[in-house]
């Protein structure tokens, strides 16, 4: 249904010239290529965030430079997610280090997945210089993603539970992380006091990085 009513606004706006008419497009235009990644279309949602690209990123109009950015970071998140971390990190290094002021999440995302990559390639400095610009960056958030959640306790099996506890703690991310530092000093031997719920939560961590070890072993 959402493919749908975007098609409908493509072809009302997307001959348009007005600022409204492409602003139209170019939101339409993203939205349907996460509609289609929902539906496990990826070459189809791809296009579409590349559609963005192309017809817009000459443009000198601010909201259509925001978007054609918006596009490329999704089209980054979704790259990461199937495992195309080569083809993410170039997306997401164009975004971050340009003028990029779009959605924080997008921000937080990049910076973890890119720390991942550096990890792998052995650039400890540059991972945790990510990581720590991630911290920064996650208190803007209304809500802690899955994903990030998920992106640092990866990190903390690849880079050691101590380093990433210490980069947490030194963050203003500090409070809203305090099941993960929890998990992270029980991993090092630690007994944390904490409240039942946050040490519930940390079992689950704990629990999690358990077997995203197991997985990395196999």
């Amino acid at each position: 249904e959402a493919v749908a009513v975007c098609d409908e606004i493509l072809e009302r706006s997307g001959n348009g010239t007005t600022p409204g008419s492409l602003t139209s497009t170019a939101v339409a235009l993203i939205v349907k290529g996460s509609a289609l990644a929902g539906l496990d279309r990826p070459e189809e949602a791809l296009a579409a965030w590349d559609e963005v690209v192309r017809r817009f990123d000459d443009s000198d109009q601010p909201e259509l430079r925001a978007r054609v950015e918006t596009a490329r970071i999704k089209k980054a998140v979704f790259e990461s997610k199937r495992g195309r971390s080569t083809a993410a990190v170039e997306l997401f290094d164009r975004a971050l280090e340009g003028e990029w002021a779009g959605p924080p999440e997008f921000t937080v995302l990049g910076h973890l997945i890119r720390a991942g990559a550096r990890l792998a390639d052995s650039d400890a400095k540059g991972c945790t210089e990510d990581i720590a610009a991630a911290l920064e960056n996650l208190p803007a958030l209304p809500a802690l993603p899955q994903d990030a959640l998920n992106g640092l306790t990866d990190l903390a099996v690849g880079l050691g539970p101590e380093r990433i506890r210490d980069l947490i703690v030194a963050s203003p991310a500090a409070d809203l992380l305090l099941p993960l530092t929890t998990a992270l000093e029980k991993d090092m031997g630690l007994e944390p006091r904490v409240a039942k719920e946050v040490e519930e939560v940390a079992e689950d961590i704990l629990r999690d990085m358990a077997g995203r070890r197991k997985a990395g072993d196999a």
